[in-house]
């Protein structure tokens, strides 16, 4: 479940708002960090070299609308 923290960010007053887009940001980044170091694939989001803010926050916004509208259809068939 997505908890209203997860998209009520860009809400926030703006220094606020760039202060947690920046920590989450380098939260994914380190773990990019560690999947290369493994020689894993590098999961969305999570590489340095090629994410951005911008893209990020598309990603994340299209990720949690196929997954709301995925159980959404598996409610109905539920039913």
């Amino acid at each position: 479940m997505v908890h209203c923290a997860d998209l009520s960010n860009p809400t926030k007053p703006l220094d606020l708002y760039r202060n947690w887009t920046n920590r989450v940001m380098e939260e994914f980044f380190v773990q990019g960090d560690l999947e290369r170091e493994r020689g894993l694939d590098i999961s969305p989001m999570c590489d340095r070299h090629t994410a951005t803010v911008e893209k990020s926050q598309v990603s994340f916004t299209v990720i949690i609308k196929s997954r709301s509208t995925a159980s959404a259809q598996l409610s109905a068939y539920a039913n």
